[in-house]
């Protein structure tokens, strides 16, 4: 189980550069995630006073209080393993293939509603680039919410809890669902 883990991590680790590499020759763009914590680990600026709300992080809270913050990696939870992830696109076309990005099908796509906002909850299936040999294929949803950039008109931004399924997919679904309410976004 773990060396097919471990394959599996690669993957997504090759995958994730590849995607990265070629969002920088189109134009699209991962946004820098800093910490917004000052030197004692406080929320609060340098000068004393309330920490400006970073447009790039958001966190979702687990019905057992584990809190998964975006850029910090992935945490197991039932039936998958999650991360946050916020990544930069043009406006212009379809932006769910940019934000996925490569070597992934998108298998279904579903508008959902969370809290007073709208969301699409979307079922990829992802198989490893050609140089890295065949393996089967891994299956993510990606529960994303787009926002505006507020550097760059002509850009959004994508807020996105990542499930790897690791288990039951159907159940993954729900699962991922059902957190959804507790999603705090910068906006």
């Amino acid at each position: 189980m773990r060396p097919l883990r471990n394959r599996l991590l690669a993957s997504m680790f090759i995958v994730i550069m590849l995607g990265l590499a070629l969002g920088a020759v189109v134009g699209c763009r991962r946004a820098a995630e800093p910490s917004q914590a000052n030197d004692n680990g406080d929320p609060t600026s340098r000068t004393g006073g309330p920490a400006a709300k970073n447009p790039f992080q958001h966190s979702v809270s687990l019905p057992d209080g584990t809190i998964v913050h975006s850029g910090r990696g992935s945490v197991a939870w039932k039936d998958m393993d999650l991360s946050l992830s916020t990544i930069g696109f043009e406006k212009s076309g379809d932006p769910i293939p940019k934000i996925v990005g490569n070597h992934a099908v998108v298998v279904t796509k579903d508008l959902v509603k969370l809290k007073d906002r709208p969301a699409v909850l979307v079922l990829v299936e992802r198989t490893q680039p050609a140089a890295a040999g065949p393996a089967k294929p891994t299956y993510e949803y990606w529960l994303i919410v787009n926002g505006d950039d507020p550097q760059r008109s002509d850009m959004g931004l994508a807020y996105s809890i990542i499930g790897m399924v690791t288990g039951d997919q159907k159940k993954a679904r729900e699962e991922l669902l059902s957190i959804g309410p507790n999603w705090e976004l910068p906006f």
